[in-house]
């Protein structure tokens, strides 16, 4: 017999995959030696090759004579080396208000890279070396794909975590005499965690004279419930708080 066959594709990048098709006609029975120590008895028979390299195929064909043949093809695969996707960040936990996020390409083999930034306007970047200032909170997937000069790609990816910005501002001076102004001792910030929080006002011989538990609260200047205001002193107060990380 004449032997005859083809492959789907010849060259690819790991893990490459293609059908070999025999076209030797009257055959009864065949034998494929794909180069990498696999074989096959079928066709079309579909395989794939895990190792960079360049490999040579052989076919063996019995037909319904009894009659063999082969045919070798030298260097017939051509399975190109993958690059390696790689890359710090630093920081990797920041605050809204902390800056950009620095991106460190550790890559090997690669020529071509394409960011991913994890964020809802899908920012990206082709620089080798990107930074990106995130503007929300949440945990976002930053993706790196590099790509090598036979087109042959990788991806890594890394988890970012962006922290509400946390802040707390207690005056220390307040007015309640009723003309409208500075009427209410009162903190405020943000990232906190309203359902952590106590607030406590003594006296300057320690006594407790006011107290809260829920964030918005804030003292009237009026001690234990009373009606009347207390009079003009320093007082101390005490704030147990956590932001909205649970961070005490």
């Amino acid at each position: 017999p004449i032997v005859s066959y083809s492959a789907s594709d010849t060259t690819g990048c790991p893990v490459f995959c293609t059908t070999f098709t025999n076209f030797t006609p009257n055959t009864n029975f065949m034998t494929w030696s794909f180069g990498d120590g696999n074989s096959d008895t079928t066709s079309p028979s579909q395989h794939c090759y895990s190792t960079p390299g360049i490999y040579s195929v052989n076919l063996v064909i019995t037909d319904n004579n009894g009659c063999s043949n082969s045919l070798s093809k030298n260097n017939y695969i051509t399975v190109s080396p993958k690059p390696v996707a790689a890359f710090s960040a630093n920081p990797k936990k920041i605050t809204q208000l902390s800056g950009p996020v620095i991106f460190t390409d550790a890559s090997q083999n690669a020529n071509a890279w394409n960011w991913s930034f994890g964020d809802e306007l899908n920012s990206q970047s082709a620089l080798q070396n990107a930074q990106f200032t995130y503007g929300d909170t949440g945990i976002f997937q930053v993706i790196l794909i590099v790509f090598n000069e036979y087109g042959c790609s990788d991806t890594t990816d890394e988890f970012i975590k962006v922290n509400p910005e946390f802040a707390l501002y207690v005056p220390n001076t307040f007015t309640p005499n009723e003309d409208g102004l500075n009427e209410i001792f009162i903190p405020v910030g943000i990232g906190v965690s309203p359902e952590e929080f106590e607030f406590y006002v003594y006296d300057r011989w320690g006594d407790l004279i006011w107290n809260t538990s829920r964030w918005g609260d804030g003292w009237d200047g009026r001690a234990n419930g009373g009606t009347n205001f207390a009079q003009q002193d320093v007082y101390v107060w005490k704030i147990k708080i956590k932001d909205s990380n649970g961070n005490k």
